[in-house]
């Protein structure tokens, strides 16, 4: 029964559709068909607006969608049927383009090889375009591979310094042992590449104990001091000494009491007297008008502008003549008897030694009392040593025996007066100017 009423219902919408006709999308036009003919409708369209293919993506020339029928038209009147093959731009495909790689260094990163898309800017890891990277990926970090060259050297130390980069490494002071040669890199020590002694201790070293490096710094900076000297020992030799002097030598001495303060120094001249062919060495006293520094003694432009008074104020001197040993019989004697007794370690015997003998007389020491005052000087390339000596009013032929005695010391009055900061200039018997 149910199947007899379905069928009915189709037979009858059949024949509603044959009598009013079927709406379609079609050019525009509505016709009625007396024998049941389609009634065709406006298309109703959507655009598809024009888009460029990328390298990836395929893009398409404008085209419109009819939304009822969903046929293409490439009008917007929707009069020009087309597909959407026609309508389609296919992906252009990548334009790689190659960076080659390059390792890393201690310096600098390095690179991995990649391609470039000239259009999209994508990048690659391979020439086909299909593995994209970052930039980061392509960035090879700095190594720590450095390449160290031979020692490089200075006054300081040695070290080794990469060829690359710079850096250095093994850094140390230089070790030269008992010589001047590095025994670690081979440097040889340059006293003008070192700093200049603080000091007059450092200046004058003691040759027992320092090092072969502070004896030869040493040397070098006694010499820029000599240099720088020079001008003082002119000016005293034409104010203060015999036109006729043919110099020998000379020395600077900077005892101080304060020793890194210098205000006071002695100089001292051996010389030929060559109107006598007398030997003569005579020494003064120099108080500087400004106390130098240690530091002043290696500066040349404050030596030479250093001005003495012309009067005795500043320059006095202190000793005259000189004389070879075992020439002056009881004098000889004593100043022998005189240098066992309070400097014995100094060689008088020495060829070139030479003394100098004063009897000043008999005075008034506030220690001792009245008493006979000596002045003994000597000689020798070892240096030089000075004592006064008091003794008691005695004749001179019992002088010796006295300062022989154990108690002279006690009774007697010594004052041993040399010192080791000193510059000794020897111009082996030339003219000086």
């Amino acid at each position: 029964m149910k199947q007899r009423v379905l069928a009915a219902i189709a037979v009858a919408g059949l024949a509603v559709c044959f009598v009013f006709g079927l709406a379609a999308c079609g050019g525009g036009n509505d016709n009625n068909n007396e024998n049941g003919g389609t009634t065709t409708t406006e298309h109703t369209l959507t655009e598809h607006k024009a888009k460029d293919a990328t390298c990836t993506e395929n893009g398409n020339l404008a085209y419109w969608e009819c939304t009822d029928c969903g046929k293409l038209f490439s009008d917007k009147n929707g009069k020009t049927e087309t597909t959407l093959a026609a309508v389609t731009i296919a992906a252009k495909g990548h334009t790689l383009t190659k960076t080659n790689g390059k390792p890393a260094t201690c310096k600098d990163e390095g690179v991995t090889e990649y391609w470039t898309c000239t259009v999209c800017e994508k990048l690659f890891s391979d020439g086909e375009g299909k593995t994209e990277i970052t930039q980061a990926d392509t960035v090879i970090p700095v190594t720590d591979n450095h390449t160290y060259g031979e020692w490089e050297r200075d006054n300081g130390g040695h070290w080794k310094e990469c060829e690359v980069c710079g850096k250095k490494t093994e850094k140390a002071d230089h070790d030269f042992g008992s010589g001047l040669t590095c025994t670690e890199c081979g440097y040889k020590y340059n006293p003008a590449e070192d700093t200049a002694p603080a000091t007059l201790d450092e200046l004058f070293p003691d040759e027992t104990t320092a090092t072969a490096v502070e004896l030869a710094r040493a040397e070098y900076y006694q010499k820029v001091v000599q240099e720088n000297f020079e001008i003082i020992y002119n000016y005293i030799k034409s104010n203060y000494i015999t036109k006729n002097a043919e110099t020998i030598s000379y020395k600077f001495d900077f005892s101080n009491k304060n020793i890194d303060i210098i205000d006071t120094a002695q100089f001292s001249i051996h010389y030929n007297d060559k109107r006598t062919n007398n030997l003569a060495y005579m020494v003064w006293d120099i108080s500087f008008p400004e106390p130098l520094s240690v530091a002043d003694l290696y500066n040349e432009t404050i030596i030479a502008s250093i001005e003495f008074e012309e009067s005795y104020k500043d320059i006095t001197q202190k000793y005259s003549y000189i004389y070879a040993p075992d020439t002056q019989g009881d004098k000889d004697e004593f100043i022998k008897a005189v240098a066992d007794k309070l400097d014995p370690d100094f060689d008088y015997s020495a060829p070139e030694t030479m003394w100098l003998y004063t009897d000043i007389g008999s005075q008034l020491d506030n220690d001792y009392g009245q008493g006979r005052f000596f002045s003994v000087v000597l000689i020798n390339n070892f240096g030089v040593r000075r004592f006064v000596v008091i003794t008691p009013n005695i004749q001179d032929n019992e002088l010796v025996e006295y300062i022989q005695k154990d108690e002279f010391k006690l009774n007697g009055k010594a004052e041993i007066d040399f010192s080791k900061y000193q510059i000794n200039v020897d111009l082996a018997g030339q003219p000086a100017a």
